[in-house]
Parts: structure tokens; sequence; C-alpha cells
């Protein structure tokens, strides 16, 4: 493990603590101190990728309020706004990027594979659907009964840890900004068809060398047609979209 990835699993294990104290349930206080902004300097090769990280940290959960929040500022410092117990970990891990030898940030990719499936009255052969995730498309039939699936797109996008990246395909784009957090890729990812609404928006943690997959009810009707269920979707049957994201830094 580089001097890089372990200052920041040192970040992400001390902020993590001081998330949990602040998510422990407290009387409700107004007091303006309980939030402090303060601006750090930061090596400009790791700044997205530390803002990345602690605008991470200081999510809690879907639909609640967050505990802060991170920004970079046009003259490249890290502005943070959180409590005061959040502040001693960020200098801690400033300080020690400073003080070694810093090596860039490792590459983060993201695989996409959009599945669109139906109910049918067989199983589908995995391997027939996709040989890079027969395995995938195998468990899905065990939980959710037989289908006919067809992958619509496969998508790969690259980018150092904390920054964004972009990747267009026939039929579909995908927009991500991904960080390494120890043995997971934390990821906000936002999955769209190329020509009408509709598609996934998520904040996903893909374990490496493990895959996650979210599921959708429905699809776009040009994309139906794509995916060769037109008659499916005039027809008025169930059709669900699958999301399949695996994870991979630095190649690995």
């Amino acid at each position: 493990m580089t001097l890089t990835r372990i200052v920041l699993a040192v970040l992400a294990l001390s902020l993590t603590t001081v998330v949990a104290a602040a998510c422990t349930p407290a009387a409700p206080s107004t007091l303006a101190e309980d939030l402090v902004m303060k601006a750090y300097d930061v090596p400009a090769e790791h700044a997205a990728e530390l803002q990345g990280i602690v605008s991470s940290l200081l999510w809690t959960a879907k639909d609640a309020p967050r505990k802060g929040a991170a920004a970079l500022a046009p003259s490249g410092q890290l502005l943070v706004s959180a409590p005061a117990g959040f502040h001693p970990g960020i200098a801690d891990v400033l300080a020690r990027l400073k003080s070694g030898a810093v090596q860039a940030p490792p590459t983060v990719t993201l695989d996409y594979w959009v599945v669109v499936a139906a109910p049918a009255p067989t199983p589908a052969k995995g391997a027939d659907v996709s040989p890079e995730i027969g395995d995938v498309v195998e468990a899905l039939q065990q939980s959710q009964g037989p289908m006919r699936l067809s992958v619509l797109e496969r998508l790969r996008a690259a980018s150092q840890s904390g920054s964004e990246a972009r990747i267009e395909g026939r039929a579909i784009f995908a927009e991500q900004t991904a960080s390494l957090h120890g043995d997971k890729v934390v990821a906000k990812v936002r999955v769209r068809a190329q020509d009408e609404a509709g598609g996934l928006d998520a904040r996903v943690e893909v374990p490496l060398g493990k895959t996650v997959v979210l599921g959708q009810a429905g699809t776009g009707p040009r994309s139906g047609e794509r995916a060769g269920f037109g008659n499916d979707l005039r027809d008025g049957k169930a059709v669900t979209t699958f999301y399949v994201f695996r994870a991979s830094v630095d190649g690995k």
C-alpha cells in the first residue's frame, strides 16, 4: 500500500469516528458554533480526492441532512464546514501528506452494464446474456424468477480518485465522481439515455472485486425498443432496468 493510500485511510478512519459521534441523537441545537468553517491549503494533486472523501464522510444517509459540506475554492483551498471535532482529522492528514513523498492519487475505474429484463417462462442462460456478468444474471433470476434479459449498454469510466469522469456509449451516457475508501470505491453516479428522460442518480459503494446491482422499474420507450422489449412495453408488461457496477483501482 502506498503512502497516499495509508494517509487517506487514516483520514477516513479518523473522520468516520467523528461522523459516527455526530450521528448520535442529541437535543436540537440552533447554535451557529455547531458548524465550523475552515479553509485548508492542500496539495493540488490531492485536492479533488480529499474533497470527495470529506464530502462522502459528511453524508449520513439517504434523505437525511448532511453533517456539513466540503468544496474547492478557486484558489485551490479546501473549504470545509463541519462540526468542530471533525477538523483535527483533516489537519492531521494534511500534515502527513506534506511531510512525506506524496504520490499521485490512484486511478479509479467503474464498469457499468445497463441490463433490461422482463419476466419469462424459462430462465435465460447467464453466459448468453453477457459472459462478463453471467454469474450476476444467474443470481438475479434466482431472486427475481426467470427472465429474458438484454444488455442495453456496457460502459467503462476511469479518473483519478476524487475526480469526475464522463463516458458516452451508443445509447447511454454515465457521469461519475468516484473515490477510493480503503477496500471500496464510493461514487456518485448519473446514468442516462442519450435521447430520453429517466435514468439513475445514486450514491453507490462498490467493494473492490465485488459486484453491486441496482434495480429500477421500467425503462424509456426508445431504450426498450433498442433492447428488444418494445412489444413488452406496448403490452403493459413489467420491464425492469438493472444497473450493474464493478470497481477496480490502478487497473487491478
